[in-house]
């Protein structure tokens, strides 16, 4: 999922994001990338770092996550009317907002998103890990 939703991450970015070990993702993406779901490329910028993308085989499987993710959510909602669901949809901007309590932590949330429908302009999760990192430069 984090890398549907950001292309191009290097291992040790993939690494903050997931709250894992170097070895433990390096082991992670060559099982994916035997399953041809995960492709590395070598960066252009310095060649000792690996560029993550999903292969055409990984992207379907990621669009099939998210959508069994989405039916689930929306069986849980269904019941609710225009006005319960603005009030949870704000409800839960706001606990989003302040749930992170890092950049890593803010990756970590987003495992749990349905990516197509939180876009990263207006993602509070997504913010909050912007202002993380602003703070850390």
């Amino acid at each position: 999922m984090q890398l549907a939703r950001h292309s191009d991450l290097t291992v040790d970015d993939l690494r903050r994001r997931l709250a894992l070990t170097h070895s433990a993702v390096v082991r992670l993406l060559d099982r994916l990338a035997e399953r041809d779901l995960v492709a590395r490329h070598r960066s252009t910028v310095d060649a000792r770092r690996a560029r993550l993308s999903l292969t055409p085989a990984g992207a379907a499987l990621a669009a099939a996550v998210l959508e069994a993710r989405a039916r689930v959510l929306a069986a849980a909602v269904d019941d609710l009317d225009t006005a319960e669901s603005a009030a949870l949809e704000a409800l839960l901007d706001r606990l989003l907002l302040a749930l992170p309590t890092s950049a890593e932590h803010s990756s970590q949330i987003c495992r749990l998103c349905h990516l197509r429908d939180c876009p990263a302009d207006r993602c509070p999760v997504e913010m909050r890990y912007q202002e993380f990192v602003s703070r850390s430069r």
